[in-house]
């Protein structure tokens, strides 16, 4: 199973109970809203995760995925927030209007903090990229940050950096903020 397609069963399986109120058999349909910036400096990112959850819906809508014995059919909703805060707020507005089951995104700490209580207040789930580790605490139980643990992620790159760069010696450079805070040095 490919990393996007866990990253969106986990999603679905969060979003499972909005999708089975009331239902009649007939596929269900999960819209997910990926608000992601895809221009501006971190466009890539958000492209990334937008292609991502796109080639994993597609693989779920292709497989005759079911959930509790329903079809299910998930839907895409991507906008660009071109890593601005407000144009953040705003999409999200946006997206939950349209009736988005889950939401994928903002990739920033700024937009993410500001989104958040958005996506918290209608009970959505939601996943970030955004590196904060504070972030999900922001929300009601309805935020999944989607990067390892601060010490995983420090462990991982002082093994890349051992193993395949071959170095002999590492600097680390904590900063004194919620990124660097509780790095075990």
């Amino acid at each position: 199973m490919t990393p996007p397609r866990r990253l969106l069963l986990a999603l679905m399986a969060l979003a499972a109970p909005l999708l089975f109120d009331g239902c009649t058999g007939r596929p269900q349909t999960l819209s997910i809203g990926v608000l992601v910036a895809q221009s501006g400096p971190s466009g890539a990112r958000g492209k990334d995760l937008l292609q991502g959850a796109q080639l994993a819906a597609e693989e779920i809508n292709a497989s005759d995925f079911r959930l509790d014995g329903q079809p299910l059919h998930i839907e895409i909703r991507a906008t660009d927030d071109k890593g601005e805060v407000e144009a953040a707020k705003t999409q999200a507005r946006d997206l939950i209007d349209t009736g988005v089951g889950a939401m994928i995104g903002p990739v920033n700490s700024n937009q993410a903090a500001a989104v958040i209580p958005i996506v918290a207040a209608k009970g959505l789930p939601q996943m970030i990229t955004a590196t904060s580790a504070a972030l999900p605490g922001l929300g009601q139980g309805n935020v999944l940050r989607l990067l390892a643990n601060d010490d995983m992620q420090g462990r991982a790159i002082a093994s890349f950096a051992a193993e395949t760069l071959a170095a002999r010696r590492i600097a680390l450079i904590v900063e004194n903020s919620d990124y660097g805070h509780g790095l075990k040095v």
